[in-house]
């Protein structure tokens, strides 16, 4: 995908940037099955993937895009077996940012409240400093504030917490 860098730089990178800010959220996108991909070379992202163990991931199954280079390439991986490949990434991710959103809970963070939330009536949703979704009781009034939210519960892509007050 003609990446002028290479793993070991990358991780240098990751690793400085671990060190130098705390609760750093580091996210990435990912396409499963690109044209020449074998499955050795997915098993090398799902190794880096736990390597460096990404708050979220942004993941998509390839697909031929015309007037791009890699629409020029064959794809040699079946629809079958990208969706095997992708169903396997998501589980690996979602143990990953279960775990990484684990460290929220039991704190208070600044969330950005924005809408209605999504994993139950009643909440509403925002993002955090650290670019975590937070869902928390609220009201729509909140829309566009900052508000204090006491985390509960991680989720594979969430956190879910208890409204404590407005953000200062």
């Amino acid at each position: 995908m003609n990446r002028h860098y290479d793993i070991s730089h990358y991780l240098d990178l990751i690793e400085y940037a671990k060190k130098r800010i705390p609760d750093v959220a580091l996210t990435t996108d990912i396409i499963v099955g690109f044209p020449g991909e074998t499955y050795e070379d997915f098993l090398c992202t799902l190794r880096l993937m736990e390597k460096v163990k990404y708050d979220s991931a942004y993941t998509f199954i390839y697909s031929r895009r015309e007037g791009t280079k890699a629409a020029q390439m064959p794809d040699n991986i079946s629809d079958e077996e990208k969706g095997k490949w992708f169903r396997e990434l998501l589980d690996v991710q979602n143990k990953i940012g279960e775990r990484a959103y684990d460290r929220f809970v039991g704190r208070t963070i600044d969330v950005l409240c924005e809408g209605v939330g999504r994993t139950a009536d009643g909440l509403m949703t925002g993002h955090s400093r650290h670019d975590v979704i937070v869902d928390f009781n609220g009201t729509k009034d909140m829309i566009g504030k900052y508000v204090r939210v006491k985390v509960s519960k991680a989720l594979p892509w969430a956190v879910v917490g208890e409204l404590v007050g407005t953000a200062d």
